[in-house]
């Protein structure tokens, strides 16, 4: 049995003048995976975009160009979406965010003339409006930190398909591989990655893992002894480009150890072109194949999802369709069974609607029971919320304004959606319990947000509350892409 494999190249170099030649090292790269017949993506900042343009490298493009573009945010520098959104609340920061993007993508797309197959993270720049916004455009997602238990593989977040990097550990072998940066150079070290590769691709499939995305080398650190992002906006000062030669640069190696690099490069390649394991894909290949998802869900999956809260006491997240799809079909379903007596087989999925963005209470202001009738209602206002707002309410108002939070009432409605399906009946009464406010996996996810705190590339103190919180929040979007393959 074997697994899919996704290549990408994050394209990022704005620092490198013209005159030192570097530009032809994406082409080299591009060239070495046709030569192969081995499809590629390169994720370009849409700076680089510009600049390739500009320096009229229309033979750099065509050979990238024959491969997947993908966008790699707008800048290699500060202003970084993520910071921006950051110091915002939840609207301004997701039209900031969609400014930014939307320019990445016009810059990309007209510089390569094509339309680019997926938006992405760069650096620790990454917040989840980035994934609203891909939604928007209509493609995936790379490298955001969202991913569903238990292989942590592609996964669904706000409305649309993520392929996810880790800056943590997993309880699984990884679905990345990273790491052939400064290997490439030298001979021992290449060989030695090489045979880690294998070893990751051995364990990947030994727990069946279905893709892999794999990130062999940024082009620039062909040539670059240093990450030239650190020179471009350390701590979050952006350093004016005339100033660059004045100051302290990367380095650069050998022309020896590039051509080494580059013969490397394509073992590399040829080695991925011989494995009979890995099966490259492109990414909209892997869309079509891991994005399907049902426009309407069964009253078997509602009673499945159900079934896995109750006996998990958390908010669930397993089988195809998330917390949020899956709550509001309880309640949808429970709403049409108090005015017509009968559940439905079907309902409509709500892919569009997003998880709160406020924290909801853990525990209910006015614990205790509350009438089929009172919790119908209930429902209905969570329904009329995600319509209106296009997120899930943080918490609901009971008569008299007392606040259930969203945790409570997502467990309260699958008690319910359960006692109707094996009695016929709903109960008359239901228990408004202290419930986690998002799924367990949340809380890792909003951390990885949160690193950013911790980049060279931002402002010391930074505060990265918001990131942490709409991050673990948009968890009740999250559902393993995987399972409908």
């Amino acid at each position: 049995m074997g697994m899919d494999l996704v290549i990408c190249h994050d394209t990022e170099d704005v620092y490198t003048p013209a005159e030192a030649g570097m530009d032809e090292v994406p082409k080299r790269l591009a060239e070495i995976y046709t030569e192969e017949g081995i499809p590629a993506h390169f994720m370009v900042i849409g700076d680089r975009a510009r600049l390739l343009k500009e320096r009229g490298r229309e033979d750099v493009i065509a050979a990238m160009r024959r491969h997947s573009i993908g966008v790699h945010t707008l800048h290699d520098a500060q202003p970084y979406d993520a910071v921006e959104a950051a110091s915002r609340e939840w609207d301004e920061a997701l039209a900031i965010v969609r400014e930014m993007q939307r320019e990445a993508y016009r810059a990309v797309a007209e510089s390569f003339d094509c339309e680019p197959v997926c938006l992405s993270a760069h650096a620790l720049n990454s917040a989840p409006q980035m994934n609203i916004v891909a939604r928007e455009l209509g493609l995936p997602f790379l490298y955001g930190y969202a991913a569903a238990p238990p292989l942590y593989n592609v996964s669904r977040y706000c409305g649309t398909l993520n392929f996810p990097y880790f800056t943590r550990q997993l309880p699984v072998p990884a679905p990345y591989f990273e790491g052939f940066d400064d290997a490439l150079s030298c001979e021992p070290e290449f060989e030695a990655h090489l045979e880690r590769f294998e070893r990751h691709v051995q364990a990947c499939l030994s727990v069946g893992q279905p893709l892999l995305l794999l990130h062999p080398c940024h082009p620039f650190k062909i040539y670059s002894l240093d990450w030239v992002d650190f020179y471009l906006s350390p701590n979050g000062v952006l350093i004016p480009p005339d100033e660059w030669p004045k100051r302290p640069g990367p380095g650069r190696r050998s022309r020896g150890e590039v051509e080494l690099a580059l013969q490397n490069f394509r073992r590399l390649v040829r080695y991925i072109k011989r494995h009979p394991q890995l099966n490259p894909i492109t990414i909209p290949e892997a869309v079509r194949k891991y994005g399907s998802v049902p426009r309407k869900i069964d009253w078997l999956a509602l009673m499945a999802g159900a079934q896995r809260v109750c006996a998990e006491r958390q908010v669930s997240v397993g089988g195809q369709f998330s917390p949020a799809e899956l709550v509001l079909g309880w309640a949808q379903s429970l709403l049409t069974f108090a005015h017509e007596g009968q559940l439905p087989r079907y309902v409509e999925r709500h892919n569009d609607c997003l998880g709160p963005v406020e924290d909801p209470l853990i525990t209910p202001e006015e614990p205790g029971k509350i009438n089929s009738h009172a919790l119908v209602a209930l429902g209905d206002a969570l329904l009329s919320h995600a319509r209106e707002k296009g997120h899930l309410p943080a918490n609901v108002a009971l008569p008299g304004g007392r606040l259930v939070g969203l945790g409570s009432l997502h467990y309260a409605l699958a008690q319910a959606y359960l006692a109707v399906s094996r009695e016929g009946q709903l109960p008359d009464a239901v228990v408004l319990e202290r419930f986690p406010r998002q799924p367990e996996i949340g809380l890792e996810i909003g951390r990885q947000y949160a690193d950013l705190a911790e980049s060279v590339l931002v402002r010391p103190n930074l505060d990265v509350g918001r990131l942490y919180r709409w991050g673990k929040l948009q968890a009740w979007t999250l559902a393993p892409a995987w399972c409908g393959a």
